[in-house]
């Protein structure tokens, strides 16, 4: 894949939708191309690394074991375990990468019907954190009130105050403000 001006790399092992049981992946001959020049990737040491089991391994399996898909055995890779992301620092200059990537014999051969998603990306697969808080705008007139309103947390009980036009509270992530919006 072209990874032209990019400054990092995540590979990503999801479960495909249907659990992780035995989803042990294998990302084989990971290889960053400049030119005629190339670098192996998991020569480079990765920023962050998770796994559904274990932990990423280089040039292992996630088991411990040979990194082996469809029944070849390779020496240079990365296992892991869905659902996994590993994060490079890419080097400046490196304009392809290429990789075979599949699921390691070690879960095909329990037979339980071991299925991953395997997805390269230069940004990060997550998107930006989440503000801590949000502002919430509600105007009055959706809800009937033309005039002023008073304002309860019906949590607390306190009057936070009253309002025209518009009530507005920051709303904390993770979090929910439940209120009582009366008119005065």
């Amino acid at each position: 894949i072209d990874i032209t001006g990019a400054k990092k790399l995540y590979l990503v092992v999801t479960d495909a939708g249907d659990g992780t049981a035995w989803d042990h992946a294998d990302w084989i001959a990971p290889t960053l191309f400049n030119g005629k020049d190339s670098i192996k990737l998991n020569s480079l040491k990765w920023v962050s690394a998770t796994a559904g089991w274990q932990i990423p391994r280089v040039d292992t399996s996630v088991s411990g074991g040979k990194l082996n898909v469809n029944n070849i055995v390779y020496a240079n890779g990365i296992g892991t375990h869905a659902n996994s992301v590993i994060e490079y620092n890419l080097p400046q200059g490196y304009t392809r990468f290429k990789t075979n990537a599949g699921l390691d014999n070690a879960g095909i051969i329990q037979n339980t019907g071991a299925s991953v998603q395997l997805a390269i990306f230069t940004q990060n697969p997550a998107g930006a954190v989440p503000p801590d808080s949000t502002q919430i705008i509600i105007p009055l007139n959706t809800i009937g009130i033309t005039t002023t309103a008073t304002v309860t947390d019906i949590w607390t009980g306190k009057i936070i105050g009253e309002f025209k036009g518009e009530f507005s509270p920051n709303i904390v992530r993770h979090a929910c403000g439940f209120y009582k919006i009366s008119k005065k």
